[in-house]
């Protein structure tokens, strides 16, 4: 169980290498949030993954796999808003000229 100020979860993947971790907690501990989630989908991909959705070159089983994991990654954001009282417009980012993200 965690008994520290802040709680950091690599994936076992590490999509994220370990060393950008002091990025998020860089942002916590300057106070630019509570609660600071990063996403693999802003960071560059293997095989340029993201691109490859883009132009519909994936195969059906990785199509399905994407699916999933956008499943599995709604439930889990789901959980965390619980455990913290969130709201999704708490989680909401104003992206200057370009509006709110949600």
């Amino acid at each position: 169980m965690a008994t520290c100020d802040i709680l950091m979860i690599l994936d076992a993947d590490l999509t994220v290498p370990p060393e950008q971790l002091t990025k998020f907690y860089d942002a916590i501990a300057s106070g630019k949030g509570e609660f600071i989630n990063g996403t693999r989908l802003v960071y560059p991909m293997e095989k340029q993954a993201m691109r490859r959705v883009e132009n519909g070159s994936l195969t059906e089983a990785e199509i399905e796999r994407v699916g999933e994991t956008l499943m599995k990654l709604e439930q889990k954001m789901g959980e965390l808003k619980q455990v913290f009282g969130l709201k999704d417009e708490d989680l909401n980012l104003h992206l200057g000229p370009l509006g709110d993200l949600m």
